[in-house]
């Protein structure tokens, strides 16, 4: 694994890449009710992608300029 932030370019690839993700992943369960029943009650699911999207991804996408902003 590379060590130090990546650079502002790569991620902002990678950003925009998770955001369409997580944006048809969503159109997806809002189109397919029993989805979105199943997801609605299962807290284990949203922990996860909340660790995992907002809080580790950010960490590590979070370039050198803007950290010492």
């Amino acid at each position: 694994m590379k060590s130090g932030s990546p650079s502002a370019i790569l991620s902002s690839t990678i950003g925009t890449v998770t955001g369409e993700f997580l944006g048809r992943f969503h159109t997806w369960t809002y189109n397919n009710a029993n989805l979105l029943e199943y997801f609605k009650e299962d807290y284990a699911s949203k922990e996860t992608l909340e660790k995992v999207f907002y809080q580790s991804l950010h960490g590590l996408l979070t370039t050198e300029d803007a950290k010492s902003q």
